[in-house]
């Protein structure tokens, strides 16, 4: 399956300092990374965006994609401990 995938972000050009392991943020920033390509995999040219930004004295890393979303059954059950897709 060819994927063509577009990658955008917007991240600022200070540094953000954070009290977090180095190698579980890019476990974390690759796990949601992954899961975004999987969101976008039916389509032809999916977007995926990662940005990071400060709000106060709060670090906000997002990342988003055009893909289908999630169903109605599957957000219900979104903070279980242990509940995967």
């Amino acid at each position: 399956f060819d994927r063509r995938l577009e990658l955008v972000d917007r991240l600022p050009d200070e540094s953000i300092s954070v009290w977090a392991s180095a190698s579980d943020l890019r476990q974390l920033v690759m796990n949601l990374c992954l899961n975004a390509r999987d969101a976008v995999e039916t389509k032809d040219h999916g977007h995926i965006s990662v940005s990071l930004a400060r709000r106060g004295q709060t670090a906000v890393l997002e990342v988003a994609d055009d893909g289908v979303g999630m169903s109605d059954d599957t957000l219900a059950r979104l903070g279980e401990p242990f509940f995967t897709t």
